[in-house]
This record gives C-alpha cells, sequence and structure tokens, in this order.
C-alpha cells in the first residue's frame, strides 16, 4: 500500500460536502484537519468527524502533520491560499477553477515549482486513460 497522506481541508463549504466521503474512504488519504471562517462549520465538523477544525488557514497550513491541503474556499482566495500552503511546503489540491486570472494562476505555477510542491486542479479527468492517451498524442507529435 502506498504511504498515507495526511490531508488537511480548507473551506467547509458545498465543494467539501461533495468530496468528503471521496476523501474519507480513501484508504491512502487521512483527514487530520480543517479550517472555515464559519464557527458552526468548525464545531459541526469537528463533532461530525472527530477531526480538529480551525478558525485561521495558516495555522492549518502550519501543522506538522499535514502533507497536502485540499482548498475549497471561494475562486477569489485561491491564489492567497494555494500560495499559503506552498510556502507552508504542502502539497495542494484546488477546486476548480484555479484562480479568477491568468496572472493569479500563473503565482501558483511559479511558486509550486520554487517550493517544489505539486498543485492538482480538482474536479480532474487529467488521470483517466483517455485524457492520458490524448497527451501521449500530442506530446508525440502525433
Amino acid at each position: 500500500m502506498p504511504d498515507l497522506i495526511r490531508v488537511a481541508i480548507a473551506g467547509l463549504g458545498t465543494a467539501t460536502r461533495l468530496m468528503l466521503r471521496a476523501l474519507l474512504s480513501n484508504p491512502t488519504i487521512e483527514v487530520v484537519a480543517a479550517a472555515s471562517v464559519r464557527e458552526e462549520e468548525r464545531l459541526a465538523f469537528a463533532n461530525d468527524f472527530s477531526i480538529p477544525a480551525y478558525a485561521d488557514i495558516d495555522e492549518l497550513c502550519g501543522l506538522d502533520d499535514v502533507d497536502a491541503i485540499y482548498i475549497a474556499t471561494p475562486t477569489h482566495l485561491h491564489v492567497h491560499h494555494v500560495l499559503m500552503a506552498l510556502e507552508h511546503g504542502k502539497h495542494v489540491l484546488v477546486e476548480k477553477p484555479l484562480a479568477t486570472d491568468l496572472p493569479c494562476a500563473k503565482r501558483m505555477v511559479e511558486a509550486a515549482e520554487k517550493f517544489g510542491r505539486v498543485v492538482i486542479v480538482g474536479h480532474s479527468h487529467s488521470f483517466d486513460a483517455p485524457i492520458q492517451a490524448m497527451r501521449d498524442i500530442v506530446h508525440s507529435g502525433g
């Protein structure tokens, strides 16, 4: 079995509710913490899942026992939260769309390269076999 990936969740709204079951049921993932600016969301999450929930995403990103951050905050906050996670040495899964404009998206890509971390935009079919086959064709020049 692959190594366990310890994931923290930033944002406990609709996207997280849709993704949470998949995260919790994946044997290679352990959800270890969450953050939300909304107190009622934090309290409900901590109570329902016995997982600590924080008010401050910066505090969440600074936790030592976190490998990756799932960023499910509003789109206009993605650039700030992705950069924060990368600066703390975390890998990132961020909800779509990645950014509200191209310069913000480029900043995130450059930061991922600078810090040697992976940023993946979800929900993505990037790893599906047909998409991988198209990628191979494009890269082969055929």
